[in-house]
């Protein structure tokens, strides 16, 4: 019989048409390529969600968490989203960064708040969010994005703690500078053993963020921003951010095979913040004892029934009943013992993570480097 015509062409002509298939195909993937890199300018959103989502614009943060600190410190159910807003865009537009983007960029940048838990406050709830339009949800997909606000969740706490210890240390400079220790004897003493407490904070905080910030996301994005300049299709570039993401996430200790060391850390932050909560408290009592003294001795003895403070935790007003006779033998017991309690829960915390990092053996040497920075001097392992 007759062979069949197409037959025919396949057995003589199939590896011309193997290799034609095969220029199309690399065609088709430059032709991708130069689109999602010059066109959809992918590279460049990447940047701009590691600069804000991320937090790697330094002067956008400090903005942001100056200007949003005390809304965020307000229950969850009484933070609104569009009090957050023009405060994010805010800071977006007063960065570098709005030198180096266009709007179509910077327009991106917004605010989640997710459902908050009974005692959740806007630190809790708050998120930002940046909007990936087709076809950079090829490569920054869903799952992606989800990675993303998880990474973002992280670095805030650490931020929020390094605010929180801002916080402290100016309410420190404005004892300092009204001499609190004149008219409140025995809080000197307290808030010397305060200080050295917050300063071991202080270093941790500084250290985690320092580590996280150079350590990893920098030098995973140098990493990926070079895979996806080299790659030759899409898959490479799906592929090359994927790894990116895993990698932020194993340094960080956000993968499930870290969660025993993510708790511990998680500790160490709570510790962190439980101590900042402590002493304003102890400031706002000490700052309110001040004023009742001061207009009580301005007034020629009679105690004012409300007296109106002036303090780093704004103005408040505080019932006779807390303030009359309780410091008339010194710091009241209860700040004593919850500072105390705090700094030794800080420590304690400290320590065991610590020592999980230097006996993590199936972490990366990253880790060790994180062990190393927190405690370079051997004082946390002499202390054990």
């Amino acid at each position: 019989g007759r062979a069949d015509p197409l037959e025919a062409v396949l057995d003589g002509e199939g590896s011309r048409i193997e290799e034609l298939v095969a220029a199309a195909g690399h065609a088709v993937n430059r032709r991708v390529k130069d689109q999602m890199l010059n066109r959809w300018g992918l590279v460049k959103h990447l940047d701009a969600l590691k600069r804000f989502l991320l937090l790697g614009q330094g002067d956008f943060v400090e903005t942001l968490i100056n200007t949003l600190g005390p809304e965020l410190s307000k229950r969850a159910s009484q933070v609104y989203r569009h009090n957050l807003t023009g405060a994010v865009d805010s800071a977006v537009r007063s960065s570098n960064a709005a030198r180096v983007y266009s709007n179509d960029v910077l327009e991106r940048v917004g605010v989640r708040l997710l459902e908050g838990s009974p005692g959740d406050t806007g630190w809790d709830t708050f998120t930002l969010d940046y909007y990936v339009s087709q076809p950079l949800d090829g490569v920054i997909n869903p799952a992606a994005q989800l990675s993303y606000r998880r990474i973002f969740h992280f670095l805030w706490r650490i931020k929020r703690v390094e605010w929180q210890l801002a916080e402290g240390w100016r309410q420190h400079m404005a004892a300092a500078h009204v001499r609190i220790e004149r008219d409140l004897p025995g809080i000197r003493a307290l808030l010397h053993a305060a200080s050295l407490a917050q300063g071991q904070m202080v270093h941790v905080a500084s250290n985690l963020s320092s580590y996280v910030m150079f350590e990893v996301l920098e030098t995973e994005w140098r990493g990926v921003a070079k895979k996806i300049e080299e790659a030759t299709d899409m898959d490479a570039m799906i592929r090359a951010h994927d790894v990116y993401i895993h990698n932020v996430f194993a340094k960080a200790l956000l993968l499930e095979s870290e969660a025993e060391l993510a708790e511990l850390l998680r500790r160490v932050l709570e510790a962190i913040g439980s101590f900042c909560n402590c002493q304003n408290a102890l400031f706002a009592d000490a700052f309110g004892e001040l004023a009742r003294r001061r207009a009580e001795a301005r007034d020629g003895g009679v105690s004012p029934r409300s007296p109106s403070i002036t303090s780093p935790l704004g103005p408040r007003n505080l019932a006779p009943s807390t303030l009359e006779g309780d410091w008339d033998d010194g710091v009241p017991q209860r700040f004593l013992d919850s500072i105390r309690n705090a700094a030794s829960a800080f420590e304690d915390a400290l320590k065991r993570l610590i020592l999980a990092l230097e006996e993590d053996t199936k972490g990366a040497e990253m880790l060790k480097t994180m062990a190393y920075r927190l405690d370079f001097n051997g004082y946390y392992s002499r202390a054990r």
